[in-house]
């Protein structure tokens, strides 16, 4: 009643629909570049200024004035201060050492910190780290000396991948 089923051919056939499978989906996979972190960290550290922005916009509208602020205000006004400048902060410290990947990822960074230094005198970068010792457990550095170590940590690394272009 039912023909015997050609148990050669079944494999066959499953594994040629799993092969074209296969090879309809690696080739997008493999042609998609890897996204650069260094886009994330920018972009996370915009939306930190943005809120800070607006943190700094409430803070200054509450009254100063003649007679003392109440200790409430006063409460008020720096819990959202050190709310919105801990969170810009922690982006900028993210953004700093966060290595790039690619040349353009590079290239970017340098771009947005001399943003940073150029028109807004550095006011959205983290003020005051303290990074790790050998000798005396820290020390102070400056935000620039920390995001030029991470660009200079990055451009090794393409350079040891042999992604860098050759001058």
């Amino acid at each position: 009643m039912f023909p015997p089923v050609d148990q050669t051919r079944r494999r066959f056939l499953s594994a040629a629909a799993g092969g074209a499978a296969a090879l309809s989906l690696s080739p997008s996979r493999a042609a998609a570049p890897a996204v650069d972190p260094i886009y994330a960290a920018i972009e996370r550290h915009k939306a930190a200024a943005v809120v800070w922005d607006a943190a700094v916009d409430v803070w200054a509208k509450l009254p100063d004035g003649p007679e003392p602020m109440s200790t409430e205000r006063w409460i008020e006004r720096e819990r959202i201060n050190d709310a919105s400048r801990d969170a810009m902060d922690d982006a900028g410290v993210d953004l700093i050492n966060t290595s790039p990947t690619t040349l353009a990822g590079i290239a970017r960074a340098l771009n947005y910190i001399r943003e940073q230094m150029l028109q807004d005198d550095g006011v959205y970068m983290p003020s005051s780290l303290r990074l790790a010792d050998d000798t005396d457990g820290e020390y102070p550095v400056a935000w620039i000396d920390a995001f030029l170590d991470a660009i200079e940590q990055a451009a090794s690394e393409l350079d040891r991948a042999g992604k860098a272009v050759q001058a």
